[in-house]
């Protein structure tokens, strides 16, 4: 009985064990099936894994289809396992061993030149065995790739689809791509082009340009690229109905198994974290299930399962859908030890009984598992190597700031030329002592296009193009429809009569031709244009604190006919204007244009303290004045250099000394002030610039560059040839550990050399699965890259500790590198004909490889750098930046007689402290950039971090210019020469040094300053006087309607009286601007509706009466007339804001009074008013209006003459 239970009990044990050994053995799944090879092995032992996934629906059949692929074998692309060429080698292979038989392929590689490696074929086989037989080679010249498919698409089949698929890293080395890929899209066969890019994102561009679109671009760098990849190839060759998948499969490796190969369908991407991840794109042509396979080495005794996880199944549906399935529990393996495998019967019966998977289940956490060896952590203890040394703190900031003066904040407007020349003068100086235009905003204004300045008085400083506006416009279509009607009142001061008779095309191309109406006429044609621009100056900048300077010459026709124009915007806001007019040239002699800008500014300056209408958003406004005041600078026989200046340093010291506005002679009305001014700066900011270049040029040339001559021809000095044979010793003497295995062999001189790295340099793992290959490859890659850093991080501490510049010894020993590393290819080839070496041999090959390509990318980068501080590139190298900067500070520091003396006992002191500093600041920083494979160098500039593509002289200057205000305190008075007397003691000064340059007598009024001497004196006088006119202005050129009016009114009343009237004051000007509302008022004088009534003067009109003008005395006086005239001309309103009806003049007139003016004369004498006023002086001047404006009765056109 006991026998029979211990029989029964024996039997169930190894029934148990068996059924469990089956049962977690067996296949296992639905959507996704696993089913393993064996369910027991010995340790060591491998066992397969096959996956296969079962679609969501059922494909369309494919149909015929051509594919072309175009594989990059450039050098780029690398060699060993992991490198862009193993992955597109692998990605092509997959992808292509999964097509069906409709589908043909062609196989193209291409760097230098494009090969044919396969034509057209439907034996799979041949064309992957193409792919794999594919070697790395030169460079990369995607143009003959896309010409080569273009041949082989002709010979395709056919009536089918074709497809071209280009595998690349993007870097092509010729400019001839776009042409061949438009050429290929136009191919008659219609071919769909898709791009493969292992490169990276800074490839799209040129990929998307081949493709036709960036929609067929896939960036295969990413592990979701390859996915996308498949998933529409997939589709395109397969139809809509195509659909793909994305298979993840957990192993459970490192232990208790490893991953052996992943089989023929290559997965994209394996990591190892909680188990290994293997992830295999599926395109789906068919409706078979795409089965995967993978082989597992069993490490550790026990009953395993072969998955750490479930796995999934994702599908991407023709809809655009996804569809996921969840993959089957885990199969189970008994592993047992290896003898057991010997008898086969024997490992079975040990499985079942002493080995039954319950007991090695119980057991397999005491069970012994051998230790993984592990590959030594790349980059690990090289740390303190990369750490860079410290930089030494730069040199502290000397001196206190220098002098800065405070400036009004204030508008400056040029106009013309010369103006612009002031503005740009201004700049200049603003510039010098702010670095910026210190709050003073600046616009400088020309009819016609803006055009750039030539020769001339301003300083060559660049405007910006917001501090620039052109006035231009076509006049013709204004003059031919004032043409053909009566000219208006506004209007008339347009000579159209001299327009026309001219025949000149009427448009403002080549400005204003010296024509101020036609200056004037453009400024009115764009408005809206020049508001904007002064306002936009204004915005923000309260009315008592800004101050506007319009600034231009007496004899350009663009500045004087512009002038008064921008008054009125500037009035319009409550800002008053400072004019500044320069003198007319001696030989310009008097023309019309300036004698009628002396009378026009003369009216203006006289009714300075009248209110004025100006048009604003088309309405009219009153503004308290347009010209706060004007000054006539400089004189005839100045040179234009010397008034543009002498116009800067005027507006200069009204921004700076508010003291000088008081010492100035109040002018009074209608006359300007007569400014000569001259000029002692110390150019602080060509001093700086010459400073700082000669630093550059000392500093980083000379000493940290070693370059040597003339600064405008600069050479390198000869290298130092043991600090070269010291560069290339390091490198092959480098640190012992962490060691790559190309270097761990000491490839220096010695009997058979290579042998080391064939044999014994180190772990090569080439018979071992791809995985692992690429992550031994990775490991290498890392370890190279920072080998390659730190020798490069030692060449540079080495050059430092010298004050040099590395970059020369560098490319040198880099070259010679290059050279011992081909030479050591060269070597090792013939090792790759022996058997027992040969694999070994095409492995290391690979290594070397990318050590060249390394070691290339290298010498590229320092390459680069040479041509910044040599050769220049895109840009000016920096020693001819330096130079040319250079010699234009000389030159302008050459208007300052002596400079250089006074300068050189300051310079050696500052190169003493400045010198060293700056060498030791600039240092290149290597980092070994994976992703690019290369070591950058990056130049440490002030704390920057800079490339070669960067503006390094830029920086440099950046860099010392926060020592400018050491060198800028450097001037102080003593270093002011005397220039002789400025006249006499009348002269004001501005400036500390101005007594000593321009000599005694004067009085300073800002002594503060130590840049700048100024000169001035001012003078009351009349315009014309100024500007050397006479005071007839018979025949001037007015641009303004009221002197256009009152010259035809003096006219008439010449030819029909043959007597001068009596002269017209700049009131009855300005009234005449409206010359109807002038009559009408005139004419109700006349019959008595304007009159004295108790205090006030008073207008009756249309049944109401209307107080103009208060009494200023007992009873009524010219003067109070003349101010309801004003009122009522000017305002058109009363004295409390009621708007005046508007009557007809012409109708109001008596036809009496037409045919016999003095009639009219005899009534307004007679009047109630005229009684009162017709013995004061200056009622002749009105009686005289009274007779013209009745002479004028029968023309409504008031042309001037």
């Amino acid at each position: 009985m006991t026998a029979m239970i211990i029989l029964g009990l024996l039997i169930l044990w190894v029934g148990s064990g068996w059924g469990l050994i089956a049962w977690f053995g067996r296949s296992r799944g639905k959507a996704v099936r696993r089913s393993v090879s064996r369910r027991i092995v010995g340790r060591g032992d491998i066992v397969t894994v096959t996956v296969a996934a079962e679609p969501p629906i059922r494909t369309e059949a494919v149909q015929n289809h051509d594919v072309v692929l175009l594989l990059d074998h450039s050098g780029s692309m690398g060699a060993t396992p992991g490198s862009p060429l193993r992955e597109m080698i692998r990605a092509a292979s997959a992808f292509v061993r999964r097509l069906p038989d409709p589908i043909h392929v062609a196989v193209v590689s291409f760097d230098d030149a494009a090969e044919c490696l396969c034509g057209f074929t439907g034996d799979k086989r041949r064309a992957i065995h193409a792919i794999s037989a594919i070697q790395p080679g030169g460079g990369t010249q995607i143009g003959a790739a896309l010409a080569r498919a273009g041949e082989l698409l002709d010979a395709s089949r056919p009536d089918v689809k074709r497809t071209v698929i280009l595998f690349s890293d993007g870097f092509d080395t010729v400019d001839d791509v776009l042409p061949h890929a438009e050429a290929l899209r136009r191919h008659p066969a219609g071919p769909a082009v898709y791009c493969a890019s292992f490169g990276g994102d800074e490839t799209l561009a040129l990929m998307s340009a081949v493709a036709g679109s960036s929609e067929r671009v896939f960036l295969t760098a990413r592990f979701d690229g390859l996915v996308a990849l498949f998933t529409a190839l997939a589709a395109e060759v397969s139809g809509q109905r195509a659909i793909a998948g994305l298979l993840d499969e957990v192993a459970n490796a490192p232990r208790p198994f490893t991953v052996d190969d992943t089989g023929g369908a290559m997965p994209v991407d394996i990591r190892t974290a909680q188990g290994t991840s293997m992830s295999w794109p599926l395109p789906q042509f068919d409706g078979i299930p795409v089965p995967v396979t993978y082989g597992l080495q069993a490490h550790c005794l026990g009953w395993h399962p072969v998955v750490a996880e479930r796995g999934r199944i994702a599908w991407r549906l023709p809809d655009g859908g996804m569809s996921s399935a969840e993959g089957p529990p885990a199969n189970r393996v008994l592993v047992l030890p290896r003898w057991t495998g010997w008898i086969r019967p024997l490992d079975i019966v040990i499985a079942t009984t002493l080995a039954h998977p319950l007991l090695m289940l119980a057991l397999s956490r005491v069970l012994r598992c051998p230790s993984e060896p592990a590959l030594p952590e790349a980059g690990k203890g090289m740390a303190a190597d990369l750490a860079p040394a410290p930089l030494p703190p730069p040199v502290p900031v000397l001196g206190s700031p220098p002098f800065r003066p405070t400036l009004r904040p204030a508008v400056v407007i040029g106009l013309g030329r010369d103006g612009r020349a002031v503005v740009e003068t201004l700049k200049e100086w603003l510039g010098e002592r702010f670095g910026g235009n210190g709050g003073v905003a600046l616009l400088a204004l020309q009819v016609g296009p803006v055009r750039e300045p030539g020769p001339g008085p301003g300083p060559g400083v660049m405007l910006d193009p917001q501090e620039t506006l052109g006035l231009h416009a076509d006049l013709w279509p204004m003059a031919t429809a004032l043409r053909g009607q009566a000219l208006p009142d506004a209007w008339s001061w347009v000579p159209l009569a001299c327009w026309f008779d001219r025949g000149q095309p009427l448009t403002t191309a080549r400005g204003a031709d010296g024509d101020r109406a036609k200056a004037r006429a453009a400024g009115l044609a764009n408005h809206d244009i020049l508001r904007k621009a002064v306002l936009d100056r204004l915005a923000g900048r309260a009315r008592h604190e800004v101050a506007v300077f319009a600034v231009g010459a007496a004899d350009d026709a663009e500045a004087t006919g512009l002038l008064a124009d921008v008054a009125h915007v500037a009035a319009g806001e409550g800002h008053g204007v400072t004019a500044l007019a320069l003198a007319a040239d001696a030989a310009t002699g008097e023309k019309a244009g300036i004698a009628a800008f002396a009378r026009e500014m003369e009216r203006f300056l006289a009714r300075r303290e009248d209110p004025v209408v100006v048009e604003r958003d088309g309405e009219r406004h009153v503004a308290r004045h347009l010209f706060d005041q004007m000054f006539v600078v400089g004189r005839p026989f100045d040179e234009r250099r010397d008034r543009v200046e002498a116009a800067a340093a005027l507006i200069w010291g009204l921004l700076a000394s508010p003291a000088l506005a008081e010492r100035l002679p109040p002018p009074a009305p209608g006359l300007a002030r007569g400014a000569l001014a001259r000029v002692h700066r110390v150019p602080q900011d060509a001093l700086w610039r010459w400073v700082r270049e000669r630093t550059l040029e000392e500093g980083v040339l000379r000493r940290w560059l070693g370059l040597e001559g003339q600064v405008d021809a600069l050479v390198p000095a000869p290298l130092d040839g043991g600090l070269l044979n010291q560069l290339v010793t390091a490198f092959w003497s480098g640190p012992a550990a962490p060691q790559s295995v190309l270097l761990a062999g000491k490839v220096q001189s010695g009997e058979e050399p290579v042998g080391a790295f064939v044999y014994g340099g180190g772990y090569l793992p080439v018979d071992r699965p791809d995985h692992e290959q690429k992550a031994f490859c990775d490991r290498e890659r890392i370890l190279l890259g920072l080998y390659l850093e730190s020798w490069c991080r030692r060449a540079i501490d080495e050059a430092a500790a010298k004050g040099r510049c590395p970059v020369g010894g560098m490319r040198a020993a880099v070259t010679i590198l290059q050279t011992a590393m081909a030479d050591l290819h060269a070597r090792l080839l013939p090792y790759a004909d022996r058997p027992e070496s040969a694999s070994f041999a095409a492995f290391g090959s690979s290594i070397l490889l990318e050590a060249r390509a390394m070691l290339s990318r290298l010498a590229a980068s320092l390459a680069g750098w040479e041509a910044v501080f040599l050769s220049g590139g895109s840009r000016a190298p920096v020693p001819m930046s330096v130079a040319g900067a250079l010699a234009e500070a000389g030159r302008d520091l050459d208007r300052w007689p002596g400079w250089e003396a006074r300068v050189r006992p300051r310079l050696d002191a500052w190169f003493a402290r400045q010198l060293p500093n700056l060498c030791d600041t600039l240092r290149f920083i290597p980092t070994w950039q994976p992703a690019e494979q290369t070591v950058s160098l990056r130049l440490g500039v002030f704390g920057a971090s800079l490339t070669a593509r960067d503006d390094i002289g830029q920086a440099l200057r950046v860099g010392l210019d926060r020592y400018a205000q050491e060198v800028l305190s450097w001037p102080d008075e003593d270093w002011a020469q005397a220039h002789g007397a400025a006249g006499d003691s009348s002269w004001i000064g501005i400036g500390g040094a101005a007594p000593t340059v321009f000599g005694p007598g004067g009085d300073v009024v800002d002594a503060a300053d130590p840049a700048i001497a100024i000169a001035l004196s001012c003078d009351p006088a009349p315009v014309a006087r100024l500007l050397h006119v006479s005071a007839s202005a018979d025949h001037a050129a007015f641009v303004w309607p009221e002197e256009c009016n009152a010259a035809r009114i003096a006219c008439l009343i010449g030819n029909r009286q043959d007597r001068e009237p009596a002269p017209f004051s700049p009131l009855a000007v300005s009234l005449l601007r409206e010359p109807s509302a002038l009559l009408a008022i005139l004419v109700e004088t006349a019959q008595g509706h304007l009159k004295e009534d108790a205090d006030a003067v008073v207008l009756t009109r249309a049944g109401r009466r209307y107080p103009l003008a208060l009494l200023t005395g007992d009873g009524l006086r010219l003067s109070d007339y003349e101010k309801a005239l004003d009122q009522a001309v000017t305002m058109a309103a009363a004295l409390d804001g009621t708007t005046l009806p508007a009557i007809d003049p012409y109708a109001a007139l008596p036809q009496a009074w037409v045919a016999d003016p003095k009639s009219f004369i005899a009534a307004l004498e007679e009047s109630p008013t005229g009684r009162l006023v017709r013995s004061e002086p200056g009622w002749t001047q009105w009686s005289d209006l009274a007779w013209g404006l009745c002479l004028d009765r029968m023309s409504r056109d008031m042309v001037c003459a």
